[in-house]
């Protein structure tokens, strides 16, 4: 089950609105996961891996628990990249992006179908679109990281 970030408003549930996604990369490759056919944002699609942020948390605690929850690694050289705002996605989602250029484990994917290593140059093939924004401005940059 997706972890959700839930907040008690005069007795409704309310998901985040904002999300931390991370951009691991190395020598020209970045690796993107397959979303589970049963997630409810963008099922089955190739994106960049990402969860919401918790009651509590800043950008950095939301890096660091959603990259131990989806992949089983821990970020040791990190940059942020960009925040993007995706209205398709539960009246609208603000995603902020990191760049993580070394990690400690080896990635698995927890939460998603399946992970796969992208050259930089097949960005395209990101199904969604503001992840696939990302890695393309994360390509055109990625001498400043």
């Amino acid at each position: 089950m997706e972890k959700k970030e839930r907040r008690e408003m005069h007795g409704e549930v309310q998901m985040s609105t904002e999300a931390v996604a991370f951009l691991l990369v190395k020598e020209g490759w970045f690796l993107a996961e397959r979303r589970m056919k049963n997630k409810e944002a963008y099922p089955g699609m190739l994106a960049v891996p990402g969860g919401r942020m918790e009651n509590g948390e800043n950008r950095e605690d939301t890096l660091f628990r959603e990259m131990a929850e989806e992949l089983n690694v821990r970020p040791i050289d990190y940059g942020y990249l960009i925040s993007l705002e995706d209205p398709e996605v539960y009246d609208g989602l603000t995603v902020h992006y990191y760049v993580v250029s070394l990690w400690e484990g080896e990635p698995e994917p927890l939460e998603a179908a399946e992970l796969e290593w992208l050259a930089l140059e097949e960005a395209g093939r990101i199904e969604v679109p503001i992840d696939r924004q990302a890695v393309v401005m994360f390509a055109v940059l990625r001498e400043s990281f």
